[in-house]
């Protein structure tokens, strides 16, 4: 067990949460009612329908499968040591404030095992010796599925199996190579068919051109990247292949492309190599323009895979980069064990099988129904799904074959005997469900403003940024409605410069702050001494460049108009608006769009081989319509507040240009896929996000930087360059000047198998990754296809049904949730309570 208290973590909460009176709050807490059958009735707008462990895309679809999952390590309210009284009530007046414990529960016991296990996984002399990479998890001997079938060690090695299974490529895979978990030989293993791939030459270690030609490689240059040629013929009607070798000296030029004809505009490699190599060159700036062969060692027996059964229960895991789970006296379970490992995906064997589904159109199982309704779901968590109504409602009951239910740890909690949640989309219905007490909770939206004062109420912050995302895959649509507007980069600066986003948060939330990054103020670069990255320098800076301040010689900030002392003068007097800069790059925009000069390089709109860049069209004469792709507005009147208000910065940015009055913002639905039907290029817009991630912001960027998360598909982060500077310190690459694509940055910040450089966390100091962090939201946030609207803080109001633990936020637990929700009524007692009070709780809520 750990316990700790963090420095410096508190949670930044709103004033008007200190309208919740503590004396209401503590007279609350203090009669509990555990006799009786409880119930907690909630609601969601959109009903899930993936809580498959392998294959969930959202957050919405982890609403099931929380309740259905255990854990290895959990986090805990540090109770000063005295968590339960004489009679086994809990002691919620003893909670710590801002302090956590680190508890074992699906295991009892992990050990660092890496200098005693097989020579196999390749560990050196000094990795046995630092350990970190291997560790041996025993999991408890009376793990089991909700009818009762025995769960051992082998299960979690069967479910990794199918999480890295190559014909399936489940979504969730990347999450054991790409992230803080890297096993050994996972990303091998499920790329297996793949057996080559082009690579620049510094990502596999080479300094120089020479030296990988020197190590016999062949240097190419990709010709469809540096001159956007995908699809360009010569006169003889050959095609412009992608990748050419640099010694390669056949012209294939296109002689209606380049009217000047130049030799340097004629697509041959050698000629580029002679007038571009030094820019080229290993280190330069378009380094991610070269490439070489890398023929890829396939991994095809699972056994080679670093996780297998040592007994049944008994689980070892070898990874390639260190994890410290336990503290320095080797015994303490460290807060990266609950972070990092709290678990790993598990699914019910013969269940998963049956589930999988013959793929007519490839003659192989590479989709599964697991966990999409309740025939196909299996729990090994504390409830069990008993009911599903695909967009109706769905309902859990206490799983009786959970092991935690006789332990020590757990006692007195989980109160609630079955979650009652339906589908309710309309606003107007879910309040009306709930001042009758037909719900247990509320969220606050703008219409009900006048229940934030109320002493149910809570506010609460959270890791999600809100921001509007931009599209620019070229489409019909985008062609019907004359938005390629959205193609043009100046366009999309003015649309961030003329958000007034402190006016957005307040007119269309009720208790979130204006957002200008990428990462809000939850995130923490150092979690032991409780240092966020919002709060740091850099990450200060990069928000006041990125929004038109800069740092004169004098040492003084400057927004072009204002002059500041300091930095931190300069960060809170920064809004991210600027209307009459938004509305000359909206000039600049039309001018570039009419002329034909936007530089398109960067697109990737003809990626399904039907746009190339002549055949856009965009005429500035015509009304414009861009569409807001969303699962659904109705009965929502936030959702047209939103709409209203970005309807009005499009028509302030657009006065007094060719394009004023003539853009119009309209709602798209899509249903429950909106998502990732906008990621495949349906509408303009969305207004989305992602959260997680708290305590690595360094992973979190992988929502902006890899394609299989990013909203807008069309910027190729793999060939979009940044050269740094790297901050002096103890590590190989002080001091040097790198340049890399921005998403071999973050794949080098993560420690990713088979990037150049492993700066993952432990590997080097936080300040060096905290820089590379910095610059590279920085560079995302420049692109505009991602424009922070609101740090999200949620404001809710929760039943007298139910109380807390604590009304305090705490960073590790929240308020404690499920675990620890406790009931002032039964089922029956609150039937009664409603009838006495005519089924009108209005006036209580308000009080």
């Amino acid at each position: 067990m750990t316990k700790s208290k963090v420095k410096g973590i508190v949670a930044i909460v709103l004033a008007a949460a200190c309208s919740v009176s503590a004396g209401v709050l503590s007279g609350c807490a203090g009669s509990t009612n555990s006799d009786g059958y409880n119930t907690l009735y909630d609601y969601t707008s959109t009903s899930p329908s993936n809580w498959n462990v392998l294959t969930y895309t959202d957050a919405n679809d982890t609403q099931i499968m929380d309740y259905i999952h255990s854990y290895f390590f959990e986090f805990d309210y540090d109770f000063g040591g005295n968590k339960y009284d004489s009679n086994g009530n809990i002691l919620s007046e003893n909670i710590v404030d801002g302090s956590y414990e680190v508890h074992y529960s699906a295991a009892t016991a992990v050990e660092d095992v890496t200098s005693s296990v097989d020579s196999k996984w390749g560990y050196t002399d000094t990795q046995k010796s630092d350990g970190g990479y291997a560790w041996k998890i025993t999991l408890r001997d009376d793990l089991c599925w909700d009818d009762g079938t025995a769960i051992t060690a082998s299960d979690f090695v069967y479910s990794m199996q199918e999480q890295l299974n190559p014909d399936f490529f489940n979504y969730r895979a990347d999450s054991y190579y790409n992230s803080s978990v890297v096993i050994h030989n996972a990303k091998k293993y499920l790329y297996q068919n793949e057996t080559e791939s082009y690579e620049t030459p510094s990502s596999q270690g080479y300094e120089s051109v020479a030296a990988a030609q020197a190590a016999g490689y062949t240097v190419y240059l990709n010709a469809w990247d540096f001159w956007n040629a995908e699809g360009y013929v010569d006169e003889n009607g050959n095609e412009c292949p992608q990748y050419i070798d640099i010694n390669d000296t056949t012209v294939y030029d296109t002689a209606a492309a380049w009217a000047a004809g130049a030799e340097e505009d004629a697509f041959s490699a050698a000629l580029i190599w002679q007038y571009y190599g030094s820019y080229l060159d290993v280190g330069g700036a378009y380094e991610a323009y070269l490439a070489i062969l890398v023929q890829n060692t396939p991994v095809t027996d699972f056994d080679d895979v670093g996780i297998y059964a040592a007994s049944d229960t008994e689980l070892v895991i070898c990874l390639d980069s260190p994890l410290y789970l336990l503290e320095d006296d080797g015994e303490t379970l460290s807060y990266r064990a609950a972070y990092y490992l709290s678990n790993l995906p598990l699914v019910k064997e013969d269940l998963y099988e049956d589930c999988k589904v013959d793929n007519s159109s490839t003659g192989a199982y590479d989709t599964s129904i697991y966990c999409s309704n309740k025939v196909t779901t299996a729990s090994w968590g504390p409830y069990k799904l008993t009911y599903f109504q695909s967009g109706k409602q769905y309902i859990l009951e206490k799983n009786e074959n959970w092991y935690g239910w006789d332990l020590e740890e757990y006692q007195n909690q989980y109160q609630t005997d079955r979650i009652v949640c339906e589908t309710i989309s309309s606003t107007d219905t879910i309040w009306e469900k709930f001042l009758i007490g037909e719900l247990d909770s509320v969220s606050i939206d703008t219409t009900h403003s006048s229940y934030s004062t109320s002493s149910y109420a809570m506010f609460t912050p959270n890791t999600f940024t809100s921001s509007l995302q931009v599209q620019t895959t070229y489409s019909d649509s985008m062609a019907s409605n004359n938005s390629a507007i959205l193609l043009n980069e100046n366009f999309r600066k003015a649309i961030s410069l003329g958000i007034n986003r402190a006016e957005f948060a307040q007119a269309c939330t009720t208790s979130s702050l204006a957002g200008f990054g990428l990462l809000n103020s939850m995130y923490y670069y150092d979690v032991e001494n409780g240092l966020t990255y919002r709060g740091t320098d850099a990450a200060k800076e990069a928000l006041l460049r990125t929004y038109g301040f800069s740092l004169g010689s004098d040492g003084y900030w400057t927004d072009g108009t204002n002059t500041y002392g300091s930095l931190d003068d300069a960060y809170d007097a920064m809004t991210g608006y600027n209307l009459s800069q938004a509305q000359e790059l909206v000039k600049t925009a039309i001018t570039e769009m009419t002329n034909g000069t936007t530089d398109y390089s960067s697109y990737t709109w003809y990626q399904d081989g039907t746009y190339s860049a002549s055949d856009i069209v965009w005429d500035s004469s015509k009304s414009i319509t861009l569409e807001i792709v969303t699962s659904t507005t109705s009965g929502s009147t936030t959702a047209e507040l939103m709409r209203e208000y970005l309807q009005k910065y499009f028509d302030d940015i657009t006065t007094g240009t060719a394009l004023e009055g003539k853009i119009t913002l309209a709602y798209k639905e899509q249903g429950s896929n909106w998502a990732s039907d906008f990621q495949a290029g349906t509408g303009d817009l969305c207004t989305g996000g992602w959260q997680g991630a708290a305590w690595d912001p360094g992973y979190m960027l992988l929502a902006y930087l890899d394609s299989g998360y990013m909203y807008s598909q069309s910027w190729a982060t793999d060939t979009e360059s940044l050269t740094l500077t790297m901050p002096t310190g103890d590590y190989a690459e002080s001091g040097a000047t790198l340049t890399m694509s921005l998403y071999d940055w973050y794949l080098c910040l993560n420690g990713t198998e088979g990037s150049a450089y492993n700066w993952a966390s432990g590997n080097v100091d936080n300040e060096v990754r905290l820089y590379i962090i910095a610059a590279l939201e920085k560079a995302v946030l420049e692109k505009y296809y991602s424009i922070p609207l609101y740090y999200y803080y949620s404001a809710t109001l929760h039943s007298a049904k139910i109380n807390y633990i604590s009304y305090e936020y705490n960073t590790f637990m929240s308020y404690g949730g499920l675990r620890y929700i406790t009931y002032n009524y039964s089922d029956d007692e609150w039937t009664s309570y409603l009838s006495s009070v005519g089924n009108n709780l209005e006036s209580l809520y308000k009080s």
